[in-house]
């Protein structure tokens, strides 16, 4: 037997002793090794990745998570946050804290489309009303954004119809 297929068998074995005890910096280490010596891993990533996720969603990292997605301030993650752990851990003590906090991004942005579409700027309300959408607005608080934007998109072509009128009869009056 050759030092390079012995070692291979080696590296082969480690990856299968690390997937089986549970430990997540060895198995990543024996994945790593295992890559570097040609050696297939895919079963050992599927395993880390499942293990990952477990520990991930620990209630431990669920707080953690939660804690940091409160103060992102960011109500995307904020939101995509709590549709996570209201699925894997609906009772967490955190949820009605992160939703409170989720409330006020929802009013910010509803406000801020309501000043967005009294100024009839329809590009800022598109942008507001599109991130109203990601942060789970629900649909019904939308529809007046939503009509807004097509009533002041109808008026802007309108005007841009009215002044292609204008230019053509002056280019008419002058021939």
């Amino acid at each position: 037997e050759s030092c390079a297929s012995a070692r291979r068998k080696e590296v082969e074995k480690l990856l299968e002793e690390s997937a089986l005890s549970g430990n997540l910096d060895e198995l990543r280490r024996a994945i790593r090794e295992a890559e570097a010596m040609g050696v297939d891993s895919l079963r050992a990533r599927q395993q880390y990745c499942e293990m990952e996720r477990q520990d991930w969603q620990s209630p431990e990292q669920l707080h953690d998570m939660m804690k940091w997605a409160i103060n992102t301030q960011d109500g995307v993650i904020l939101h995509n946050v709590i549709k996570e752990v209201s699925v894997t851990s609906p009772d967490s003590e955190d949820l009605q804290k992160a939703r409170g906090k989720l409330q006020e991004h929802h009013e910010e942005v509803l406000a801020r489309m309501r000043r967005l579409a009294r100024n009839r700027d329809v590009r800022g309300l598109t942008v507001a009303l599109d991130r109203a959408r990601h942060i789970g607005v629900a649909a019904e608080d939308l529809a007046w954004a939503e009509e807004s934007c097509r009533q002041l998109e109808g008026a802007r072509i309108g005007r841009q119809d009215t002044g292609a009128a204008v230019l053509t009869r002056r280019e008419a009056s002058r021939w």
